[in-house]
């Protein structure tokens, strides 16, 4: 299955005005990373045409009209990955409450040579301006610029 999909991704076009949008739906509920299911499972390099202009991924936990086939058991794990105009808002995250605001934390462009640890370590150690309201979201997005 992942030579599968991973063989569909290098086949989609990217233009100077997209970026790769990756949701993940499932109805199940767990303890993992987002990120790893989308892209590091399936294998980071298939995605780099993609993400010159940057990348949204999301998780649902509904899973989506868009499994119209018919199953025995319906799906418990859905991904949808697409090329949109670098403009669009993500379809599913909505914007709420800051949480949290790192500042001039250095992002080297993502490349499978840049290790995850090196950014989180940037983080640990950089400004952040944190939330004072004491407010503990079941679920949050990030979003980096």
């Amino acid at each position: 299955m992942r030579n599968s999909l991973r063989a569909r991704i290098k086949g989609l076009n990217s233009g100077n005005d997209t970026i790769l949008n990756a949701v993940y739906s499932s109805t199940q509920d767990g303890a993992f990373d987002v990120e790893n299911v989308l892209l590091y499972n399936v294998g980071s390099n298939v995605f780099k045409h993609l993400c010159n202009n940057g990348l949204h991924f999301e998780r649902r936990m509904v899973l989506p009209p868009e499994v119209r086939i018919k199953f025995i058991k319906p799906p418990m794990h859905y991904h949808l990955y697409s090329v949109v105009s670098k403009d669009t808002k993500f379809n599913y995250w909505k914007k709420g409450r800051k949480l949290a605001a790192w500042i001039d934390i250095p992002c080297l462009p993502l490349r499978s040579e840049i290790k995850p640890h090196s950014i989180w370590h940037s983080m640990k150690h950089g400004l952040v301006d944190i939330s004072n309201d004491h407010y503990t979201p079941s679920l949050y997005g990030v979003k980096i610029k």
